[in-house]
């Protein structure tokens, strides 16, 4: 058992005109989305998030949210002794995490006689289902220098052309062979995983350059504005357009903030 205590909770629905402005806390942040799409950052880079999908974000780690579309949330802080949870934003595939958030709604919802210790029991058994899905998931150590070898050469050179001839060249596995194993290892195949990095570029082109989308898209290994446009949407839920709107309105709403608790 892991020793767990609760700082902060809450749940809430919001639209997405709501921003949440980059911000931090002492603890670890849960975050699940019942429903919803968007995407959130923290510290440098950029996590997607739909329906049923939970989202982890380490101590003092800066992070903010931007709803694509309503977003129906729990968010718990919290801390835990003897145990490194990952970063990031992770599909609750088997709807275990789910089963207890929900008991944890019912606890803090009713108050009864012992209800936070209650919350903090099931808060351990969430801890225990998210490390050993992780564990689950980065296995196949036997395959790790193909899998770092690629993960290598991609993060170099994402805004190239990438041929499944090539990833098998760099892994020394059939396109076919290595794409079952990455996939089984991230979670995602070898040409989402590149798609990915591609889109990830693209969020700091449009958020911090005038650079036009077509400009943006040819940067980005895309080969037409229109096909960057649906990949982008894909990914996020929201076209390039939108989100530079979004990423502007979230510049203005942090200063005038910044402006506000200086007065």
């Amino acid at each position: 058992m892991y020793n767990t205590n609760i700082n902060f909770y809450f749940t809430r629905q919001d639209s997405p005109e709501y921003v949440v402005s980059m911000h931090n806390h002492k603890c670890y942040e849960l975050v699940y989305y019942f429903s919803g799409s968007g995407y959130c950052k923290i510290g440098k880079t950029d996590y997607n998030y739909d329906e049923n999908t939970y989202v982890i974000i380490p101590p003092k780690a800066y992070h903010n949210d931007v709803h694509a579309t309503p977003c129906n949330i729990l968010c718990i802080g919290f801390n835990v002794n003897e145990a490194t949870l990952p970063t990031g934003s992770f599909k609750d595939v088997t709807q275990n995490i789910s089963r207890y958030v929900k008991i944890i709604i019912e606890e803090f919802t009713e108050r009864k006689k012992d209800y936070l210790s209650a919350a903090n029991s099931c808060l351990n058994n969430i801890i225990i289902e998210i490390l050993r899905e992780n564990t689950e998931t980065v296995g196949f150590s036997s395959y790790s220098n193909a899998l770092e070898n690629f993960i290598e050469y991609v993060n170099e050179n994402y805004l190239t052309s990438i041929s499944p001839e090539l990833i098998a060249g760099i892994t020394n596995y059939s396109y076919d062979r290595f794409r079952h194993i990455f996939k089984h290892a991230l979670g995602v195949s070898p040409k989402q995983y590149v798609l990915n990095k591609r889109i990830e570029h693209s969020k700091k082109l449009l958020s911090s350059t005038s650079l036009s989308v077509t400009e943006i898209a040819y940067q980005c290994g895309f080969g037409s504005s229109s096909l960057f446009t649906k990949h982008f949407r894909n990914n996020t839920g929201i076209t390039p357009q939108s989100y530079r709107k979004q990423m502007y309105s979230a510049t203005i709403f942090s200063a005038e903030q910044s402006d506000y608790d200086q007065r």
